[in-house]
């Protein structure tokens, strides 16, 4: 990796945007390379990871590690990794902050599939490490208005410690952060009916602003974007520590299908066409908030906190239109699970031909319990990428 690093800085002499222009897909595959041996905390891989990812910052951003420099202004240690945090300010609000973040580290092992044990982590996470540095390059050649931090986590594996770590030690303050953006598993497919459903949790954290924000993020676009409560990504990705700390955020991801936490999660299987849009989708909510409305100067989207309830009735909705839209599929599941599938439908079908108005606390555990057992058919089988073609 040391060679690797070199090379960026040499060929960071011919400019920022020759290196940069078009490397979204080269970063999935560099950071999902056997090389990289999985990028457990603390391994050689996790530290060629982490440095490779810095490299890439440090053309476009500044360390936003207060009072160090080089690599250490990326760098929040921690006992058990390293975070890797940067920042470009914001040129009319620099005392406000949109943080876009990703966990960077994987497993060392997760299993053996015909002899091949490196647990690559294409989609489970250089796929949103890679949307992280590739925001950073858009910010760097368009600057915000408001501060724009990029972290990269250490330790989500092993109980989101790195995120937990950032919130209890934040580089930036947490009452002035607008909101959090995070990226975890992207450019999967769980079935080929699916491929172009993606999932938006806990939008509704930062109320209307933040939820119109991911929504109109989503219609410049053909992907099905689907929100959902903030309960249905289960917290266990880098989201549920920054809900933990009331600040408005919002988690994008394609969930775990058949590769999940497999050697078979390598960049082959990786939807770079999704992947491209859900970077567009980013791009634009982050974009909503980073950025003034030249249209109404001084009129920023800002998020406010809201507690909303557990489940709400347009999850109901939402979980039943993915389930209708993958039943076409369901005949590579066995019977059983079909069964249980079909049963589990039929009730979120009842809640929600009963209509919003019939919604109530009975109707929340159905509709969770229904999403369990949507999981369980979406991870059943062998580890395919449903590519096209």
């Amino acid at each position: 990796m040391r060679v690797l690093r070199r090379t960026v800085r040499a060929v960071a002499l011919l400019g920022v945007a020759t290196l940069l222009t078009g490397c979204l897909h080269v970063h999935v595959q560099v950071l999902s390379s056997d090389s990289m041996g999985g990028r457990d905390n603390h391994s050689d891989g996790g530290v060629a990871a982490r440095e490779y990812v810095i490299d890439i910052l440090d053309l476009v951003a500044d360390g936003a590690v207060p009072g160090e420099t080089g690599d250490a202004a990326f760098e929040q240690q921690f006992p058990e990794g390293v975070n890797v945090i940067a920042q470009i300010t914001g040129t009319t609000r620099p005392d406000e902050y949109v943080v876009i973040g990703a966990h960077y580290d994987h497993h060392a092992h997760c299993g053996d599939i015909a002899g091949d044990t490196i647990c690559n982590g294409a989609t489970d996470n250089a796929t949103g490490t890679a949307m992280v540095l590739e925001m950073a390059v858009r910010f760097r050649a368009d600057p915000p208005d408001r501060t724009v931090v990029f972290a990269l986590w250490d330790a989500e594996e092993d109980g989101l410690l790195g995120s937990q770590y950032y919130v209890n030690n934040p580089v930036v303050p947490l009452a002035q952060t607008v909101a959090y953006l995070n990226l975890d598993i992207q450019g999967a497919n769980l079935l080929p009916t699916l491929r172009d459903t993606t999932f938006a949790i806990g939008a509704g954290s930062g109320g209307a602003a933040l939820e119109g924000a991911v929504d109109a993020a989503y219609s410049s676009s053909t992907l099905a974007g689907v929100q959902l409560s903030a309960i249905f990504g289960l917290f266990r990705s880098d989201y549920a520590s920054f809900l933990g700390v009331n600040v408005p955020t919002v988690f994008f991801s394609d969930s775990t299908g058949p590769c999940y936490h497999t050697p078979g999660d390598e960049y082959e299987v990786v939807d770079l066409a999704k992947l491209d849009q859900q970077t567009e989708v980013l791009h634009r909510t982050a974009s909503a908030l980073a950025y003034d409305d030249p249209a109404s100067p001084g009129s920023f989207v800002t998020p406010a906190w809201e507690a909303r309830p557990t489940a709400v009735y347009a999850d109901a909705v939402m979980l039943l239109q993915v389930m209708d839209t993958s039943m076409p599929d369901w005949d590579r599941f066995p019977q059983e699970l079909r069964d249980s599938g079909q049963a589990q439908r039929d009730i979120v079908a009842g809640i929600v031909a009963g209509g919003p108005s019939e919604f109530g606390d009975d109707d929340v555990w159905p509709v969770l319990n229904a999403a369990s057992e949507a999981i369980n058919l979406l991870t059943y089988g062998d580890c395919d990428g449903f590519l096209v073609g």
